[in-house]
């Protein structure tokens, strides 16, 4: 009898998508198992990727606009509108990929951009939004996307602050939000993200994810002032302990602002991508399923989209493989559980130069195919 095959990975960031990762799998399935069944929903954490994940996945409109990037350029970015939800990508118009390696500065990005998509969508009529948080290029605690929004900051003697970004929150004394967009008042916000950060200290924010986002020791210093300083500014005038809860650091402190002035539900991305594009039922007919990420490592079993799809699997009693570009050494032995097989698609140990060819888009399509027609040619299913 042919088997069904779930083919589920995740991008390999900086390499290739998350469908291109599932069309090479695809076409490993086919050179030695040419009878199976097959069934692709490609995947995400709530960050970048996460449009093109559920655009092929889920009855929805793409929505194109221009919006203000990280450093204020104009910037092209979508999203999608299903049954009146608005899906929103933050880096889409927050995101690292908008802006140039040496222009990375979590001091002078800003959120503004994710503002101005919720707006276009609130006037296509979308109330129900989720926000997926992650590969954002910002840490300001989402002030910028509250300014694009009609929200109001001011210093302690009164001055209103404009242009919010990482360097404006120590400033911030007050905020008023009384001149918002009042739709925003029937609206209802869900953050999709991978990560518990909090909003400061060794496990927030700025510790955690800052350097990736281009700051230096001097800038995490400064953002990290500026992230207390407005978190006690919350506490003060809304009583929330940003510090207390996980999720609220994600985004550089997007997570906290979305809970505090929305009351966002923080769910994990990768469970929310499974539910939405119907995971749990298609598991149910499958023999086997297929997931991966660019780099499987410690990270990936702390809530990321393949040790999730492993633990669904293993519900049901289907067994699941992972396939990476870079595999931990010892990954496989300690996650046994979790997985039949953890498939890295290049040799280890790899030289930076074998590493360097290995990201090239078509040679990791071509190990990709490789690795899984190899593991599959001696197995049933």
């Amino acid at each position: 009898m042919p088997g069904t095959i779930i083919i589920a990975p995740d991008s390999f960031k900086g390499s290739l998508t998350s469908s291109e990762v599932a069309q090479a799998i695809y076409e490993g399935i086919m050179d030695v198992r040419p009878d199976c069944k097959t069934r692709t929903i490609c995947m995400s954490d709530g960050g970048d990727g996460m449009i093109r994940a559920l655009e092929g996945c889920i009855q929805a409109e793409k929505v194109c606009l221009h919006v203000h990037g990280p450093i204020g350029r104009t910037v092209e970015a979508s999203y999608l509108i299903a049954d009146g939800t608005a899906i929103i990508e933050m880096a889409q118009a927050s995101g690292l990929t908008c802006i140039e390696v040496s222009e990375r500065n979590p001091l002078k990005t800003s959120t503004y951009g994710t503002g101005e998509i919720i707006l276009h969508a609130l006037g296509r009529g979308c109330r129900r939004f989720i926000i997926g948080l992650g590969g954002s290029a910002t840490n300001d605690a989402g002030c910028g996307m509250m300014e694009a929004l009609g929200c109001r900051f001011f210093t302690p003697e009164g001055k209103e602050i404009t242009g919010c970004n990482g360097e404006s929150l120590i400033s911030i004394a007050s905020m008023d939000t009384t001149e918002m967009d009042r739709r925003l008042a029937g609206c209802s916000f869900t953050a999709a993200c991978d990560v518990d950060a909090v909003f400061t200290g060794p496990e927030g924010a700025v510790q955690v994810f800052a350097a990736q986002k281009g700051a230096d020791a001097s800038m995490m210093n400064e953002l990290e002032k500026g992230m207390k300083s407005y978190e006690s500014v919350i506490l003060k005038q809304y009583g929330t302990r940003l510090s207390e809860i996980k999720g609220s650091g994600a985004a550089g402190g997007m997570g906290g602002c979305l809970h505090t002035f929305f009351n966002a539900e923080m769910h994990k991305g990768a469970d929310l991508i499974l539910e939405m594009t119907g995971f749990s039922e298609a598991l149910k007919q499958a023999d086997l399923v297929i997931t991966g990420e660019g780099r499987i490592d410690r990270q990936t079993f702390m809530g990321k989209a393949p040790s999730e799809i492993a633990a669904r699997a293993a519900s049901e009693g289907t067994p699941a493989i992972a396939i990476g570009g870079i595999v931990e050494n010892g990954i496989e032995e300690s996650h046994r559980k979790s997985f039949k097989a953890i498939l890295p698609i290049c040799p280890r140990p790899a030289s930076e130069e074998e590493l360097s060819e290995a990201m090239n888009p078509e040679t990791a399509k071509r190990n990709i195919r490789r690795t899984i027609a190899t593991y599959l040619a001696d197995k049933s299913i």
